[in-house]
């Protein structure tokens, strides 16, 4: 289908000429002798290209022009004058007139013009078709990336119980299984109690583990909201320490603390003592034959907000690269008696405080905990 062409002038020579010009050239050309003709009959018939003259009576060119890019910007529109008028040209620029003739014109000229304007209303068209085709694609790219997260998720939360449900029969049933082979024997044996306190304490010890296990799994997987409440770290700390004087001088480990006057956090308070105190006993059990224990406080800055650091540190064996990666994991435990919860609970009061827990450890060196608070 050839492209199509509206004529707009009150000279019957001038619309004669150009039909002529452009209907030899392969156009499809309609004429109007009027402004309020033409928009006649651009509401029945779609045109490509208008070329219309700038001095008309009634409605003239420029008025025109100024409805036509109103109702279709992206179709190009040409005058033609047989009176330069440097205004008139500015004006017509100034509203996205694609070219500017004069009386009289050479028709090459006009042709060339014809051409230009339709190849760049042609480019115009594709591009926006392209820009609307690449925001559908972008958009069903987005709908089945989500889609994928979705299951991904939904995958990852189903593994996620299954090595939940697989961690809690094994660290259960261990103790368990010892608890219900001291049992056995005792009663397979017979005598009176003092012949089997020994395995009956055994087995007492194996089944207060199970229920401690138990114990760390309910608190893991429900953790309660934080009650919040201003909290002095400067009175929090020695706290925690207080409580396990008696491990560290069992154990002869000197204990260094350096907590300044921080501001105090928003927290609760029974949940950050949790934390340390659980930070501060691994780094007891890191230590059995002695060493140092450090818990020392700093205020930071943490993108543009205060924050306070808090950092537990032994001078213990170390932790290996690979364990370190695993080390806040549900269930996973370097320790012969550990549950691999602690750690993990630690972790989610943290976040659940706007904070985040961090570990640094170089084997035969030591390990250093750091727990970041905002300071609200």
């Amino acid at each position: 289908m050839s492209e199509s062409i509206l004529i707009v002038d009150d000279e019957p020579s001038m619309r004669y000429m150009l039909r002529s010009l452009l209907t030899g050239a392969g156009y499809t050309v309609a004429d109007a002798a009027s402004g309020a003709q033409a928009l006649e009959v651009l509401n029945e018939t779609f045109v490509d290209l208008v070329i219309a003259d700038l001095k008309m009576p009634g409605m003239d060119g420029l008025s025109l022009a100024q409805q036509l890019l109103e109702a279709e910007p992206d179709r190009p529109v040409l005058l033609m004058t047989a009176y330069a008028d440097l205004d008139s040209a500015r004006r017509a620029v100034g509203m996205g007139i694609y070219a500017y003739f004069t009386k009289p014109f050479d028709v090459n000229d006009v042709l060339a013009g014809v051409r230009r304007a339709l190849d760049h209303q042609r480019l115009v068209r594709e591009n926006l078709e392209y820009q609307k085709t690449l925001e559908w694609k972008v958009k069903e790219r987005t709908r089945e990336l989500q889609r994928a997260y979705g299951e991904l998720v939904r995958a990852e939360r189903l593994s996620a119980v299954g090595r939940l449900a697989a961690g809690v029969v094994h660290e259960v049933l261990n103790p368990l299984s010892v608890a219900a082979g001291r049992i056995d024997m005792a009663l397979r044996e017979g005598g009176s109690v003092e012949q089997h306190r020994k395995s009956l304490a055994i087995a007492q010890e194996q089944l207060l583990r199970a229920a401690e296990i138990m114990d760390n799994l309910r608190d893991f997987s429900r953790q309660r909201p934080p009650k919040r409440e201003r909290v002095s770290l400067k009175e929090l700390i020695p706290h925690v320490l207080d409580l396990v004087a008696h491990e560290t001088r069992r154990h002869t480990i000197e204990v260094h603390t350096q907590v300044g006057n921080h501001p105090s956090v928003l927290a609760d308070a029974d949940q950050l003592a949790q934390v340390f105190l659980n930070l501060v006993n691994n780094a007891i059990d890191a230590m059995p034959g002695g060493g140092r224990l450090t818990v020392e406080t700093l205020t930071v800055e943490d993108g543009g907000e205060l924050a306070v650091d808090i950092r537990v540190a032994d001078t213990g064996a170390g932790i290996s690269a690979a364990d370190l990666l695993r080390i806040f994991e549900s269930f996973y435990t370097t320790k012969e008696d550990g549950t691999g919860l602690g750690l993990a609970i630690c972790r989610g009061i943290v976040e659940t405080h706007g904070g985040r827990i961090q570990v640094e450890s170089k084997q035969g060196k030591g390990t250093t905990f750091t727990v970041r608070l905002p300071v609200e």
